[in-house]
Parts: C-alpha cells; structure tokens; sequence
C-alpha cells in the first residue's frame, strides 16, 4: 500500500488508486494520497500527483492543492 518500505508497491498503489479515479474519492484515500506527497521518493509523489488529479474535484481542497504545490516545489 501506500506505507509499504517499497519504492515500487507505493508507487504501484498510487497508479491504481489513479485508475480507479471518482470510484475511490473518501476522504481516506484522499488524507492518505496528500500524505504520499510528502514520499521520500520523487516518483512515488509524482504518482501520487496524478492520482489526486485523477479523482478530481472531491481531492480540489485547499489542503490537497498547498500540498500539491509544496511536492511539486520540491
């Protein structure tokens, strides 16, 4: 999942997540794709980026876009 000591799982879970799209908008998966911005690892935040995108307007919250600026920033 999204916490496991993988690269790949993470970034694997955040691409099926995205898949998945509006089908998977809860307010849980939405904290925790947020919080897969902050990955170690740029690829992961990358898909966890266009995972967010992917939901669409229930991920459009301010949290959610400060958080999408701060992963992209840096």
């Amino acid at each position: 999942g999204l916490r496991d000591k993988s690269r790949a799982v993470r970034w694997a879970a955040c691409g099926a997540l995205g898949k998945m799209g509006e089908k998977v908008a809860t307010q849980e998966v939405i904290i925790a794709l947020t919080g897969t911005l902050r990955d170690e690892d740029r690829g992961v935040r990358v898909a966890a980026c266009g995972a967010l995108g992917n939901i669409g307007g229930k991920a459009a919250t301010q949290e959610v876009i400060n958080a999408l600026f701060n992963a992209v920033r840096g």
